[in-house]
Formats: C-alpha cells, sequence, structure tokens
C-alpha cells in the first residue's frame, strides 16, 4: 500500500525526487506532488521493491 502525506501538492511541478519508508512516516515537511506521486508508484510497479508492506512516499 503506498502512503502518500497528508500534504499532496495536486498543482505542485514534476521534480522527479521522492523519499520512501517501510511501516513508518517520512521527518520533514510531509508533501509531495501529484507528479511526483505517480512516480512513485510507476517506478514500484516497473521495479519492485516492497511486496506487503505500508509504503509511505514524500518529497
Amino acid at each position: 500500500m503506498v502512503v502518500p502525506p497528508l500534504g499532496l501538492d495536486a498543482e505542485g511541478p514534476r521534480t522527479g525526487r521522492y523519499r520512501t519508508a517501510v511501516g513508518t512516516v517520512l521527518d520533514g515537511p510531509g508533501r509531495i506532488s501529484r507528479p511526483d506521486l505517480a512516480l512513485a508508484v510507476l517506478d514500484e510497479i516497473d521495479a519492485p521493491g516492497h511486496t506487503r508492506v505500508q509504503l509511505a512516499v514524500a518529497d
């Protein structure tokens, strides 16, 4: 399960950067743009690195 932060920025630009953490929240501002969240999901689909975990994603 991919879990975005509360600060999901619908209008934010794609930066191509994101951080992940398994089973915990990420330190920092807790936001990500929609394009970067989509990139994180697609990267995980293309090269699966996590199974049956809660994957936190943030900028």
